[in-house]
């Protein structure tokens, strides 16, 4: 990649909230291990019941969550998706379909893995959002 360009890319990547607090050598490792890909408006990125594969931070664009038939959020950029199915092991908890196109990086099991391993605080907004998440719904099943 041409230096402009990388360091342009690398410029994008701080401006989203999960890579915030990572420096350069960082953001450089994410680069390097993930993939940006763009999705049309009504494509899916993931289903619920499928094996999880990948990990999504969307950098541009909207998608909807949908768990049983129902939607339960909305995602836009800086949020992301499918962290707790690679984390767990287990099959996909929810449907994750793009709203409006939509850019996102991805990353694989393993690359997700690594960056886990060796990026903490990459590591500390992920465990941030499942700890706000589980408290939302948390929240909503204490009557």
């Amino acid at each position: 990649m041409e230096l402009r360009h990388r360091d342009r890319y690398l410029d994008h990547l701080a401006g989203v909230p999960m890579f915030a607090e990572l420096d350069r050598d960082d953001l450089a490792l994410v680069a390097r291990n993930s993939t940006e890909i763009n999705f049309a408006e009504g494509e899916v990125l993931m289903n619920e019941g499928d094996p999880a594969a990948e990990f999504f931070v969307i950098l541009e664009g909207q998608a909807k969550v949908m768990r049983d038939g129902q939607e339960v959020a909305t995602l836009g950029p800086g949020d992301f998706a499918g962290e707790l199915a690679l984390l767990q092991h287990r099959a996909r908890n929810a449907t994750v379909t793009a709203t409006t196109p939509m850019t996102a990086l991805v990353l694989n099991r393993r690359e997700f893995s690594s960056l886990l391993d060796q990026l903490p605080g990459f590591e500390r907004k992920i465990l941030r959002a499942m700890a706000t998440r589980l408290a939302v719904v948390d929240v909503h099943t204490i009557h």
